[in-house]
């Protein structure tokens, strides 16, 4: 939902200034594409500013490690600072780095991969050209948003501010693709009427590029005349083709439970990623930006061998890696946590492989022998016992690991280093321009 600051809770959070102005130079960017000077004897992070930059920046907080601020007025601006392109830049908490050109972007990204590659000592890993989006607006199929109701019963939508429960009201967002941003529009249309919804507590929405899956999140059940409401609401907006509710957790950050309820039209959208064509519901996880899976799906054949006497693909979600490979598999299992994903999954592999659905790291035991095997884990990245099973006991000749996070890939490949493989090489993908956020697809390979 945006970006914060890096460095955990060593500092606070202060609305108004700590100190007279100071004047500090940008020597650096932080993992989260935050300019770094300095303030006193501790670093200073301050938003919206590139290295090579001197500014003067209002102090608004800090703790034992570190200070952050706010940037006044450039004494020197880098000549890779551009005008940002959307009006809601550095306020709604979502494209974080618009004030880069698009190339300074993907320079930085790759180049941190290939520092957190140094400094755990795989300096010698080969890192392929950054691999990105032919645009960097309208991309996004999916959209993601927050709703508050204000005191005439009235809604605004919207996304928060950094580090903050401060809705940014939006009517428009440039990175949403075509429907997704027309749904942006009617929503706010629906909302600005009397709207009653108890537990509203924000809006899913899904695109395949032909129509919208809309799935209102809220905290508690709703009663039959809130259904109504939300499902009228739900038709009314143009492109919508299917209209859902999710209870939400009703503590925390997180947005999705576990109980979906269908209210009106399709049940799933058809997705088609190069020649692959899955169905999905409105809370399994689809990458955000189609382009972007047909990228991942380009980089995983390229690593994966021609012929393949058993496919396992971890983590494999509504089946896309195992179908892109399939016609190339004598047989195929995929193995995924029970949830939305994993039931879409059941459906898209039917008549092709075994789908297993359980926890990996207890449901192994139910895998065949295999020669090679993708790995698409969430952020946190491989379990140690997971990790040891691939290494110590599965040992697959090849494996394609995909992921989210340069820090978890580096700890597990490190790891697997150890256990008998050899890196072939890493490419990273960058499906979320403006974001500090990047895809990385390794090749693996066993050398003993």
């Amino acid at each position: 939902m945006g970006c914060g600051f890096g460095g955990g809770k060593n500092y606070v959070l202060s609305a108004e200034p700590m100190t007279d102005p100071v004047q500090t130079d940008i020597v650096k960017l932080d993992r989260l594409g935050i300019g770094v000077g300095t303030y006193g004897d501790r670093p200073f992070l301050v938003p919206g500013t590139l290295p090579g930059e001197c500014i003067s920046a209002t102090v608004l907080g800090g703790g034992q490690y570190q200070s952050y601020g706010k940037v006044r007025d450039w004494t020197v601006k880098s000549p890779h600072r551009v005008e940002p392109p959307c009006v809601h830049a550095g306020s709604c908490g979502g494209c974080t780095l618009q004030h880069m050109s698009l190339d300074f972007q993907q320079d930085w990204k790759r180049s941190r991969l290939l520092d957190g590659l140094s400094q755990a000592g795989l300096h010698e890993i080969e890192v392929r050209e950054l691999v990105s989006l032919e645009k960097g607006s309208a991309f996004r199929g999916k959209a993601q948003f927050m709703l508050q109701c204000q005191e005439d019963e009235t809604w605004e939508i919207g996304l928060y501010a950094t580090r903050s429960n401060t809705l940014i009201a939006l009517d428009s967002c440039w990175v949403q693709d075509t429907l997704t941003q027309q749904l942006l529009e009617g929503l706010n249309q629906q909302l600005r009427q009397r709207f009653v919804a108890p537990g509203l507590k924000g809006v899913l929405g899904r695109s395949n590029g032909k129509g919208v899956l809309l799935t209102w999140l809220l905290t508690e059940k709703p009663s039959p005349q809130t259904r109504t409401v939300l499902k009228e609401a739900g038709q009314s907006i143009p492109g919508v083709v299917g209209c859902f509710y999710h209870l939400s957790p009703q503590e925390g950050n997180a947005l999705i439970g576990k109980e979906t309820v269908h209210l009106s039209g399709a049940t799933s959208l058809e997705y088609q990623v190069r020649d692959v064509v899955f169905s999905a519901g409105p809370v399994s996880f689809v990458q955000t930006t189609l382009e972007g899976a047909e990228l991942l799906v380009d980089e995983v054949r390229r690593r994966a061998p021609q012929s393949i006497e058993h496919l396992v693909d971890l983590y494999g979600g509504v089946g896309l890696f195992a179908l892109a490979l399939g016609k190339r598999a004598k047989s195929v299992t995929v193995v995924e946590r029970d949830g939305p994903s994993a039931r879409d999954g059941q459906e898209n592999l039917k008549g092709m492989g075994t789908y297993v659905c359980g926890d990996v790291s207890r449901v192994k035991d139910q895998i065949a022998p295999m020669d090679v095997m993708v790995v698409d884990p969430p952020r946190a990245g491989l379990s140690s016992p997971v990790i040891e099973w691939i290494g110590m006991e599965s040992k697959p000749r090849q494996l394609v690991y995909v992921s989210c996070s340069e820090s978890t890939l580096i700890r597990d490949l490190q790891a697997l280093l150890s256990m008998g493989y050899q890196v072939s090489d890493v490419t990273p993908v960058d499906l979320f321009p403006h974001t500090p956020h990047l895809e990385l697809v390794t090749h693996l390979h066993r050398v003993d």
